[in-house]
């Protein structure tokens, strides 16, 4: 949960961790109550290196 912008954010979208694209948005949700935002995505774990250097495996 964020409570910062998320402007130009939607379902869909490329999430990229230092810059490499790892997955994608699946919904946001604002809570009117909190003033949080919720943002579901779906991460590829393969784009990611273990500390033993192989790569794990998607959650598919």
């Amino acid at each position: 949960m964020v409570s910062e912008s998320v402007q130009g954010l939607s379902s869909g979208s490329a999430v990229k961790f230092q810059g490499v694209p790892v997955g994608i948005v699946r919904d946001i949700t604002i809570s009117t109550k909190s003033q949080r935002i919720r943002i579901d995505m779906e991460v590829r774990l393969s784009k990611f290196k273990t500390s033993l250097g192989t790569g794990a495996q998607d959650m598919d």
